[in-house]
């Protein structure tokens, strides 16, 4: 029994010693030899522990290998997008969101391929120019729903948002280390021609650094631009499905708490991400882009993403100019 005592006093007092080593090393910020294994054990809870899905609010409409195999590869021309958007918005989702950049004109638009032919006759050429532009046709179709259009970060160019933005409203003291060092930060926006950025209801930013093993486990859900405070693109597609006309980012000395909108708080960590919680793949969420524009998809499909917190209309626009 006295053995027994000396022994379990013993391993008390080593396990205290070794936690004592381990909080001045996080102090003197020597940390990285705890980063691996800190991951491996995150990793192994995602593979023990998945999110169980108790509900489907969001459809994946996708670019599949059978939609290229139909439909030709991609980028498609835009007249084709536009009417894939159109029969997606026939089913009236509460918010559609665009994960793609449109940097340049649609060279395949009608207009745009005739003047670099040299030998059509001229009044075909002018036929073919009187006939609809894509990126009209394009435009048109995002007007016509509350969407959001994807931005992506660039670093090392000069400072500029270079069209609209979300609101955003900072509450509490930002200055500190979230600001200055946590918070992903870039100094311009890549974006699709004004012609759609215009015409979109909202912008969301989907550019993510991976972690140092390549791997990503923390979504980001506000950047910073310049000064700007930017949403990630499912962010925005949340203000836009809660009809909320501004975002909110909450900071307590210098240190970013989370985000907010109409009815609905998101913790983050200090630099704005959340911890990845993944759920097992599953077919059910997604439908080929081709069932889509064939209207092979069964209808009102996307119809379940018209019941979003909260009611009020989805079609409201807010927009900031920088």
């Amino acid at each position: 029994m006295g053995v027994a005592l000396v022994t379990y006093g013993h391993g008390r007092l080593f396990a205290c010693l070794i936690l004592l080593v381990v909080l001045v090393l996080q102090g003197l910020g020597a940390n990285s030899f705890l980063v691996r294994p800190k991951l491996a054990l995150f990793d192994f809870y995602q593979q023990q522990f998945p999110r169980e899905r108790i509900s489907a609010p969001v459809a994946v409409v996708a670019i599949d290998p059978p939609s290229l195999d139909a439909e030709g590869q991609w980028p498609w021309p835009r007249d084709k997008v536009a009417a894939l958007l159109r029969n997606i918005l026939a089913d009236d989702p509460a918010v559609l969101g665009l994960d793609l950049l449109m940097p340049e004109a649609d060279r395949t638009s009608p207009g745009s391929w005739a003047k670099g032919e040299t030998t059509l006759p001229p009044d075909l050429k002018q036929a073919i120019t009187a006939l609809p532009d894509h990126d009209a046709l394009m435009a048109d179709a995002l007007a016509r729903h509350p969407d959001v259009l994807a931005v992506a970060g660039q670093r090392d160019t000069p400072v500029s948002s270079n069209g609209p933005l979300t609101p955003v409203r900072v509450v509490g003291d930002s200055a500190g280390p979230s600001r200055d060092y946590l918070i992903p930060s870039y100094t311009s926006l890549l974006r699709s021609i004004p012609a759609l950025d215009n015409a979109a209801a909202g912008h969301g930013l989907i550019s993510v650094d991976r972690g140092t093993d390549q791997v990503t486990r923390k979504l980001p859900l506000v950047g910073l631009v310049g000064n700007d405070f930017v949403p990630a693109l499912t962010v925005e597609m949340l203000r836009l499905a809660t009809a909320s006309p501004i975002i909110s980012v909450y900071f307590s000395n210098g240190v970013l708490q989370g985000i907010g909108l109409r009815g609905l708080n998101i913790p983050t960590d200090p630099d704005g991400s959340v911890w990845l919680h993944l759920s097992p793949h599953d077919e059910r969420r997604f439908v080929s882009a081709s069932d889509v524009l064939h209207g092979k998809a069964p209808r009102g499909l996307l119809a379940e993403l018209r019941r979003h917190p909260r009611g009020g209309t989805r079609r409201r626009r807010s927009r900031r100019g920088s």
